[in-house]
């Protein structure tokens, strides 16, 4: 999945460069550098990155997490496992933080049941196929949609016809989340 990232960050970058003839992009406030790496954290990591009260010990004891959780008034199930406690944790303190662009490496299986699992934890998931076909995806049925208006905007008339073709290939760049599901389960 090393090559996916490298071949999301070189797009983005591209992306960047074309909307804003620059590499730097001012976001609320935050200037983005897509020209620098970005940066690669362990879900487990970034927690410990951003929380500096908690420890790897609390990180790996249910009782400890559930009363970090009380602690700071963030909800949980009891019935939890430490994945999923682990995944909260990190929508609810981490995920705002993460200003510049970072991958976030090793989900919890228990929150990302269709990606392959981590050749060496089999407790974590260990790519990133069905996330990039998630996004190729919905972009393509963005520019489908938009093209499709368009089209319609030139000539009302034939917006059945137009219509029809816009779902066919809606439908085909679905279809490409589902292969990419299927790749992710089997290994490949």
């Amino acid at each position: 999945f090393e090559d996916l990232m490298k071949f999301t960050q070189e797009l983005l970058k591209f992306i960047a460069m074309e909307l804003s003839n620059s590499h730097i992009i001012n976001y609320q406030g935050n200037e983005i550098d897509f020209s620098k790496s970005f940066d690669v954290l362990d879900m487990k990591d970034s927690i410990l990155k951003y929380n500096e009260d908690i420890t790897e010990n609390d990180l790996n004891n249910k009782d400890s997490l559930k009363k970090i959780f009380s602690n700071i008034k963030i909800p949980y199930n009891d019935g939890s496992s430490l994945g999923e406690l682990h995944f909260e944790l990190f929508e609810k303190t981490v995920e705002a933080k993460l200003i510049n662009p970072t991958f976030i490496t090793n989900h919890p299986v228990e929150v990302s049941p269709l990606a392959r699992l981590n050749d060496n934890n089999k407790e974590m998931t260990g790519s990133l196929h069905i996330g990039l076909a998630a996004l190729g995806s919905a972009i393509g049925v963005g520019l489908v949609g938009a093209k499709a208006a368009e089209a319609t905007g030139r000539n009302p008339g034939a917006s059945g016809p137009i219509l029809t073709a816009a779902i066919i290939f809606a439908a085909l760049a679905e279809g490409v989340v589902f292969i990419a599901i299927f790749l992710g389960k089997s290994g490949m």
